[in-house]
C-alpha cells in the first residue's frame, strides 16, 4: 500500500507530462474500442450477406455438377430429399440453373438463368429484401403470357432495360431444341454479387421448366438449418438426407470468404500492435524522463534500505495507475460512441453506394457490434504493451548504485 501511495504521488510531480501521456493512452483506447466494434460489425454483415444473399448455409448438388455445370447433372429424387430435409426442420429452396442469351431491343448479354420457387427462396435467402426497383417474383410470374423476371442492376444497364420492359431469352433446352420465350422485368436487384449484377436472370421454377423443357430434379438445393443447430451437425444431417449427393457448407463453397473471416483476429492483433506501439513509445519516454529526474532520490531510497525490487515496483505501479486511468477514460468515452453507432450505423454512402467486396454485396451503412471483446481486447492489449514499455525504465531505476546516484548531477 505504501508503494502504491508513493507511485500515485510521483505521477503528479509533473502534471503536464502525466496528462499528455494519459490523454494519448485514453485516445488510443477510444479509437481501438470503436474500431473493434466497427470491424466486428463489418465482418458480421459480410458473413451474413455471403450466406443470406446467395449461398445459404448449406448446398446440395449432384456429385459432378460443380465440375461440370451441365443442365443434365441434376439432383436425383429431389422431392424426396426436400421432404426429408423439411421433416428435420430445415428450410429448403430448390434451384434450377442454366445459361442463355438475353436481348432487349438491339442490346444482348449472356445470362445465368436461375429458376426458383419465390416463396421457398424467400425463406432461405434475403434476396427478396434486396430489390432496388420493382418487386419480388410471385407464382403468377410463371404463367404463360405474363412471365416475370428479376435481373441484376448491371445487366439492366447493359440491356438498357427498365421495369415492365420485354426481354427475349434464347438458350438450348434439355431436349436439344431451341429454348426461347418472352419475359417482363418485374424487379431489378441492388448489388448482390458480381455474377448476379452482370448476368443474373431469375425466373420462377415453373417458367424455367417450361422454357428449358426440363422435368428432372433441381441443380442445387439451398438449405438454412435451425438457428441453434451447429453447422457441422447440420451438414451431417443434410448429407444423410441426400445420400449419394454432394453436401457442402458455405465455408467449403466460399473458402476465400471463410479464410478472410478466420484471419480477422490476426489482422486485429496486428492493428493493435501498430496502434499501441506509438503509445508504448510515449510511455517509455515519459517513464524514462521520470527515472532520470529522480536518480538522486532513488539513490537515497536504496541507501536507507529500499530494495531494488521495491524500486522496480514503484515504476511499474506508476504505469499501472496510468493504465487504469486511461482504461476508465477511454471506455467512458469510447463505449457510448460505439453503442450510438451500433444503434444508428456508420453511413459510408459518401464513399460507396451498393458496393461488393470479394464478390459479396456490402451495404453502405455499417452497424458496429458491441460485446465484451469490444472493450476487453483493446484494454488488455494496451495494458500489455504499456507493461512491456516500462520494463526498461523499471530495471534502470532498480539497478542504480546509491553512491553514484546520490552524487548524480
Amino acid at each position: 500500500m505504501l508503494l502504491m501511495k508513493m507511485a500515485a504521488r510521483n505521477l503528479w510531480r509533473n502534471k503536464r507530462r502525466t496528462l499528455i501521456t494519459l490523454g494519448a493512452m485514453s485516445f488510443a483506447l477510444f479509437i481501438m474500442i470503436f474500431y473493434t466494434g466497427f470491424l466486428d460489425g463489418y465482418l458480421a454483415e459480410f458473413e451474413h450477406n455471403a450466406i443470406a444473399l446467395n449461398l445459404a448455409k448449406i448446398q446440395i448438388h449432384h456429385p459432378e455438377y460443380r465440375d461440370d455445370s451441365s443442365i443434365y447433372n441434376a439432383i436425383e429424387n429431389t422431392s424426396e430429399i426436400i421432404q426429408r430435409l423439411e421433416a428435420d426442420g430445415f428450410r429448403v429452396s430448390p434451384r434450377y440453373i442454366s445459361y442463355g442469351l438475353a436481348a432487349a431491343g438491339d442490346q444482348s448479354a449472356g445470362v445465368i438463368i436461375r429458376g426458383i420457387d419465390p416463396a421457398r427462396e424467400a425463406g432461405v435467402t434475403d434476396l427478396h429484401k434486396h430489390v432496388a426497383r420493382g418487386r419480388w417474383l410471385t407464382e403468377k410470374d410463371g404463367e404463360s403470357g405474363t412471365r416475370g423476371v428479376m435481373i441484376g442492376r448491371k445487366l439492366a444497364r447493359t440491356l438498357n432495360a427498365g421495369l415492365g420492359d420485354e426481354l427475349v431469352i434464347v438458350s438450348q433446352a434439355a431436349d436439344g431444341s431451341i429454348a426461347n420465350d418472352l419475359f417482363y422485368v418485374r424487379g431489378i436487384f441492388k448489388t448482390v454479387s458480381e455474377a448476379v449484377d452482370r448476368s443474373g436472370f431469375m425466373i420462377t421454377d415453373g417458367s424455367f421448366k417450361s422454357l428449358m423443357s426440363f422435368d428432372d430434379g433441381a441443380h442445387e438445393i439451398a438449405i438454412m438449418p435451425p438457428e441453434d443447430m451447429p453447422l457441422d451437425k447440420a451438414v451431417a444431417e443434410a448429407s444423410a438426407d441426400a445420400p449419394g449427393m454432394e453436401t457442402l457448407s458455405w465455408r467449403e463453397l466460399a473458402p476465400d470468404v471463410a479464410q478472410m473471416l478466420d484471419a480477422s483476429n490476426v489482422s486485429m492483433i496486428l492493428l493493435y500492435i501498430i496502434a499501441y506501439a506509438a503509445i508504448a513509445l510515449v510511455t517509455l519516454n515519459a517513464m524514462l524522463m521520470a527515472v532520470f529526474e529522480r536518480i538522486r532520490e532513488f539513490g537515497i531510497m536504496k541507501a536507507v534500505g529500499v530494495t531494488p525490487g521495491q524500486v522496480w515496483w514503484i515504476i511499474n505501479l506508476e504505469a499501472l495507475i496510468l493504465t487504469l486511468l486511461a482504461i476508465v477514460a477511454g471506455t467512458v468515452t469510447g463505449l457510448p460512441v460505439t453503442l450510438y453507432y451500433a444503434a444508428h450505423g456508420v453511413d459510408l454512402s459518401a464513399l460507396s453506394q451498393g458496393t461488393a467486396f470479394a464478390g459479396i454485396a456490402m451495404d453502405s451503412n455499417i452497424n458496429p457490434v458491441v460485446s465484451s471483446r469490444t472493450v476487453i481486447n483493446p484494454a488488455l492489449f494496451m495494458a500489455v504493451m504499456v507493461w512491456l514499455a516500462v520494463i526498461y525504465p523499471g530495471v534502470k531505476a532498480a539497478v542504480i548504485r546509491p553512491i553514484k546516484a546520490i552524487y548524480h548531477r
